[in-house]
């Protein structure tokens, strides 16, 4: 099998936000087995596993648990 060389050239652009659609579950074992549960991050697309996204989706999910809470009935 020949082998691709691709070559990659980087722009000094900001990054930029991107929303994708994707579902959050937890798959694990039951309490009497440990208790032990994963996040996963499906692509609500396609349905397939995302993994290289779950350290980016625990990142946010941190930022909006520190966020400072609107509160409508003050």
């Amino acid at each position: 099998m020949a082998r691709r060389h691709w070559r990659v050239a980087l722009r000094e652009v900001p990054p930029r936000a991107v929303l994708l659609p994707v579902w959050l579950g937890y798959v694990g074992r039951g309490a009497k087995a440990g208790g032990r549960h994963r996040l996963v991050v499906l692509s609500g697309l396609s349905g397939e596993p995302l993994p290289v996204l779950k350290s980016a989706v625990l990142w946010e999910l941190g930022q909006l648990v520190g966020a400072p809470r609107s509160d409508a009935s003050a």
